[in-house]
């Protein structure tokens, strides 16, 4: 599961996204661009080997919204936590696509307050002299169609020289950033769902796989309370422990009588002796009593550490238990042999 979102749009897109995240509720939200590539039908292999980055960090989900402008040939080699959305018109996130298409139809030519941010880089992209945008656009357009975001600033300026350049009149539509938000909350909230759906099937696999690894627990914990040999627990012990745990070593210390006994349970030639790398103890009790030792080292996953004391509290009370019970019991019989 991930925390963060980065979405990444084309830079004409960029001064009215980063409004509505500045201004809205979206922590979890980065903002990525990529250079405009009107009508080049080309994409960036910076920006493809920068998502890639991304994804493989696994340091966030990535939504790369496009257009005609941007191809990808292979979605999947981005990588599993990748999502591009492509739209049919570039100014989608700020009026229908119905309008737009009804526009272009009528001969405008649609600009906006971030598209005419990059007013320079467009006029040189297109590469026409003076006398040729008037030629071109003149022939091929009507007027021009200012969608006016309500973005700060004065954007008048530069709207006249784009209208001198291409010797075409220009109209002005406010449209707000009130669809841009509800195109942004569209994408950021189906992916908060799915993070969310995402994170609860872990939950669940992890609620799970905890409920089967205690149904193993109590299956040999109750195999261990039947047992009235010391020896055989021991062995029982030895076999939950490493069904649980795949250890490299398994020692058990046992403690009667002011003495020790040491049994090499499962010995392992990469452990050194007493090395506690990897490894844990835990202690069996019965009121007060120390009854024994068990020593696990060279655990298979060592970053289920918490997890696996969590379950060695459990066993060693069991244990505690059980072997006191065979003690008592190995006390009867030779009391009832003499």
């Amino acid at each position: 599961m991930n925390n963060t979102l980065t979405l990444i749009v084309c830079t004409n897109l960029v001064p009215e996204f980063s409004q509505v995240i500045e201004n809205g509720d979206y922590p979890d939200v980065k903002l990525l661009s990529y250079n405009s590539l009107c009508d080049s039908g080309n994409n960036s292999l910076n920006l493809i080997d920068k998502i890639k980055k991304i994804s493989k960090s696994g340091e966030s989900d990535v939504v790369l919204l496009t257009s005609n402008c941007f191809a990808i040939s292979d979605i999947a080699e981005l990588g599993k936590n990748v999502k591009t959305i492509s739209m049919k018109q570039c100014f989608e996130p700020f009026l229908n696509s119905e309008s737009i298409l009804h526009f272009i139809s009528k001969g405008y030519y649609l600009a906006s307050p971030g598209w005419l941010r990059q007013y320079d880089k467009h006029i040189k992209d297109w590469g026409f002299t003076d006398e040729l945008a008037k030629t071109f656009f003149g022939e091929s357009m009507d007027r021009i169609l200012f969608l006016d975001t309500k973005l700060p600033g004065d954007y008048i300026p530069k709207l006249k020289l784009l209208s001198e350049y291409m010797n075409l009149p220009y109209e002005m539509l406010p449209v707000g950033l009130d669809k841009c938000k509800l195109f942004i909350d569209s994408i950021v909230l189906e992916w908060r769902y799915d993070n969310e759906r995402k994170f609860s099937n872990q939950r669940i696999s992890s609620i799970s796989q905890q409920s089967s690894d205690l149904r193993l627990i109590m299956d040999q914990l109750e195999l261990l309370v039947t047992l009235a040999d010391e020896e055989e627990i021991i062995d029982a012990a030895n076999s939950l422990l490493n069904l649980l745990f795949a250890p490299d070593q398994i020692r058990y210390i046992k403690y009667e009588n002011e003495t020790s006994q040491i049994y090499e349970l499962k010995e392992s030639l990469q452990i050194a002796e007493g090395s506690s790398k990897d490894g844990f103890y835990f202690d069996v009790y019965f009121k007060e009593e120390l009854l024994g030792k068990f020593e696990i080292y060279g655990l298979s996953f060592p970053n289920f550490m918490e997890k696996y004391k969590a379950f060695s509290s459990v066993i060693s009370k069991m244990l505690g238990i059980s072997i006191a019970n065979a003690r008592k019991y190995k006390i009867i019989l030779e009391q009832n042999d003499q």
